[in-house]
């Protein structure tokens, strides 16, 4: 497969139909499989999230932090492009002391942000929640996580001057208009379709903010996908 990582090509072979759905997932260094049932001769394999051979968690370095990611918890399988993308989004958060993360994930963006700042993480509860508290604490920093739905989370119950969002493919559809009403200054939207992004973020722009910059990655080569930052400040 010349889209993956020389670590995944062995596993590839053993990765048969009637596997179901299969992940192939890697740090860089150690190579796993997440699968709906059982695969043989998979060394370190977690099926519907538990692992049944090995050890099928990871430990990414991000910014010279370390995260561990569960088997279901969502990470950038491009890990060089990823370390592009978190430090654009530390940086575009400048001067912002108390920062709310969005769909934080297992700390990608909240623990590197989390040196310099407050941060305020909203995740699902679950293995990346888990993650995401583990990851804090491990790199000695005080992150307060809350956990459900993004569309759900009450942004009066605290206080920000920056917002970092990452959702999911279909965006957070009425996340945004909630968030102007307290007026942050600085806006981070990570998109990986510009669509939902553009929806999103038009009630933004409705409220006063301006759209200062536009960033691409490339974080999936060889294909039309890309990752879009999308950073707004208020006008």
């Amino acid at each position: 497969c010349p889209a993956g990582r020389d670590e995944l090509q062995p596993l590839i072979p053993l990765v048969r139909t009637g596997s179901g759905r299969v992940e192939l997932r890697t740090d860089g260094t150690r190579a796993v499989v997440c699968a709906e049932r059982p695969i043989e001769g998979i060394e370190h394999l977690a099926v519907d999230g538990r692992a049944v051979a090995g050890d099928p968690t990871l430990e990414l370095t991000v910014l010279g932090r370390e995260l561990r990611v569960s088997p279901r918890s969502f990470f950038q399988a491009n890990l060089e492009v990823n370390e592009q993308l978190v430090q654009a989004v530390v940086d575009a958060m400048g001067s912002c002391e108390q920062v709310l993360d969005l769909c934080a994930g297992i700390g990608n963006f909240s623990v590197p942000m989390a040196r310099d700042r407050r941060v305020i993480a909203v995740e699902l509860e679950g293995q990346a929640t888990a993650d995401l508290a583990h990851n804090a604490a491990a790199n000695g920093v005080d992150i307060q996580v809350h956990t459900g739905r993004v569309e759900r989370f009450d942004p009066t119950r605290v206080a920000f001057d920056g917002v970092v969002l990452d959702p999911p493919r279909a965006g957070c559809k009425g996340v945004v208009e909630k968030l102007v009403l307290q007026r942050p200054r600085r806006l981070a939207y990570v998109s990986c379709y510009l669509p939902s992004a553009v929806r999103d973020l038009k009630a933004a722009v409705e409220a006063g903010y301006h759209l200062d910059e536009v960033v691409i990655f490339d974080m999936f080569p060889d294909t039309h996908h890309v990752e879009t930052l999308l950073l707004l400040s208020r006008g």
